[in-house]
């Protein structure tokens, strides 16, 4: 894509695309995942093709990794693919790596518990495959991201056990990433039905708040604080677990936007390098704001050559 797409017009695209089109939830991932392509390069629609998202992480689909692989000049060759086993060699110019994938290796990494697996075995044997060995001799087509059948398969640590790590390590400083810390005692039980319509009306005030096209720089609003608050606030009656998922998305959000408005001279420093690094936010989140950051020093770049 020789031009980027400026914010706003993802912004529109997102809204006018039926997630479920995509098997994604919500405007925000749909927002969240064009963005992502907007890092790499190409165009918004063609990122919901390459990316998808599981468990609330962005991943990249086996088959997109497998054909950015073979448009990049490599080469796979396959020696076996059954349900069994499946079996290839990773060719990148002089360099090869073989990648092997067993059931025996997979119910000794205890990831064949899933409906899935038990169905379609060969699939998820050479997304496994496919990943690894992508990973290992040209790791820049990755960059951080793994399969959605990998994603499937991370077993996510129960809330409690999160809650404590995090509370041992930030204590209650009030400066700590605001998701880390305990939520506050939930408030009477709500229904389904009741639960899913007030995480969707906070989760369009994050879209709309966290706008990098119209996101404001104010006292208020350079402050994570600020929409910490307001979620706290609003999301009361909610799961723990879907309050934190809210703070996680805002706290990612807030980052782009603050990326997003940042000035020349700040783009230029290390802060958000160091801001993202320090965000304690999961890896791929972390390589997808590497990736904004990235493309807006170039956009700066750019406007400063052509001026």
């Amino acid at each position: 894509m020789s031009d980027m797409v400026p914010v706003d017009q993802i912004q529109t695209i997102s809204k006018s695309i039926t997630p479920s089109l995509f098997s994604l939830k919500n405007e925000q991932e749909v927002f969240t995942l064009m963005m992502l392509g907007q890092a790499d390069g190409i165009h918004p629609i063609t990122a919901l093709r390459r990316y998808h998202i599981v468990n609330g992480k962005p991943s990249m689909k086996a088959d997109a990794m497998l054909a950015c692989f073979l448009e990049s000049g490599g080469r796979v060759q396959w020696i076996e693919r059954t349900d069994k086993k499946v079996k290839a060699i990773f060719h990148k110019g002089e360099d090869s790596v073989t990648v092997e994938w067993t059931i025996e290796r997979a119910n000794a990494a205890k990831i064949t518990g899933k409906d899935v697996w038990k169905s379609y075995p060969c699939q998820m044997l050479t997304a496994r495959v496919i990943s690894e060995g992508i990973r290992l001799i040209m790791p820049q087509i990755v960059s951080g991201l793994y399969t959605p059948e990998e994603v499937q398969d991370f077993t996510p640590a129960p809330v409690k056990q999160v809650q404590q790590v995090n509370q041992e390590t930030w204590g209650n400083n009030e400066e700590a990433p605001p998701f880390f810390e305990n939520p506050e005692p939930p408030a009477p039980s709500m229904t389904p039905e009741e639960i899913a319509e007030k995480k969707k009306n906070l989760t369009a005030w994050i879209m709309d708040m966290l706008n990098p096209e119209t996101f404001q720089r104010s006292d208020d609003t350079t402050t994570f604080t600020t929409f910490k608050k307001q979620i706290i606030e609003d999301g009361a009656g909610l799961p723990d677990d879907v309050v934190i998922g809210l703070r996680k998305d805002a706290w990612f959000n807030w980052h782009c936007c603050m990326i997003a408005t940042s000035p020349p001279e700040e783009l230029a420093s290390l802060k958000w390098d160091n801001a993202i690094s320090e965000s304690k936010l999961d890896q791929t989140s972390q390589e997808a704001l590497k990736r904004i950051l990235i493309s807006q020093r170039k956009a700066i770049s750019t406007q400063g050559a052509a001026a």
